[in-house]
């Protein structure tokens, strides 16, 4: 994820930034003040995230369908590790629409089929892992921990309730 982090960083802004960039997560990844030292599913998820944003890019440059869908998997994959990876499945499919619309000239049936590209990669892990869990005969309790019990959890202090009054 550091490298990662870093190449990203150059592909952004400059060297100084990534190497910033870089340094500062390393040291906070092994500090315990921010539980850098435990292995909490936030830090496994990082890995697929940074990696599918540098797929992204990689992807409004080179207008390669294999990019979207490279991009797609790895924000598929970073889904799977911890499901609030969701919002990242949902900005890369509308980075993807918006570079794609700003097209000129709009080549509609490559656009479409490059977003199915992403949309397909972003749903391949997910799609695998489920078959996966059914195959073994464990998929009641996958359901339960990855949708019900995430659900009930996330539900417990209602959005108002949770909104700071100013």
């Amino acid at each position: 994820a550091v490298v990662l982090l870093f190449v990203l960083g150059r592909r952004l802004l400059d060297d100084y930034a990534a190497v910033g960039a870089a340094a500062v997560y390393a040291l906070l990844s092994a500090s315990r003040a921010v539980l850098g030292h435990t292995a909490n599913s936030e830090q496994f998820q990082i890995l697929p995230l940074v990696a599918g944003l540098i797929l992204m890019l990689k992807a409004a440059d080179s207008r390669r369908a294999l990019h979207y869908l490279l991009a797609g998997l790895a924000f598929g994959f970073a889904f799977v590790v911890k499901q609030q990876g969701a919002p990242f499945v949902v900005f890369g499919g509308f980075f993807a629409a918006v570079v794609e619309l700003r097209r000129r000239p709009m080549e509609w049936p490559a656009a479409v089929g490059r977003l199915a590209a992403y949309a397909a990669g972003a749903m391949i892990p997910y799609g695998v892992t489920c078959l996966l869990m059914l195959a073994f005969g464990v998929f009641e309790q996958f359901w339960f921990w990855t949708v019900d019990y995430a659900r009930q959890y996330g539900s417990i202090v209602t959005f108002k309730q949770g909104w700071p009054e100013c």
